[in-house]
């Protein structure tokens, strides 16, 4: 077994710490997108009966940033040094 450097651990984190974010993130989108894809099924099945009903607007999505990912891989270090 080969000990890592430093940099190979961070960088490690680093990509655990971006695959978990990127995975939340696509669960909230789809989440949004099918609530909004919802209101607007109602919203058409409102206008076909005559009602006057905006249509909703598609939602603002998540993102993830660079500042999210340090902060998520420090909560992995902090596990992984600390238990």
């Amino acid at each position: 077994m080969t000990s890592k450097t430093p940099f190979e651990i961070r960088t490690e984190l680093l990509q655990q710490a971006q695959s978990i974010l990127f995975e939340r993130n696509m669960a909230e989108r789809m989440r949004l997108e099918n609530d909004w894809n919802t209101e607007r099924e109602v919203a058409f099945a409102m206008r076909e009966n005559g009602q006057a009903t905006a249509l909703p607007e598609f939602p603002v999505l998540p993102l993830v940033t660079t500042e999210d990912i340090i902060a998520e891989a420090r909560k992995l270090n902090e596990f992984v040094s600390n238990g």
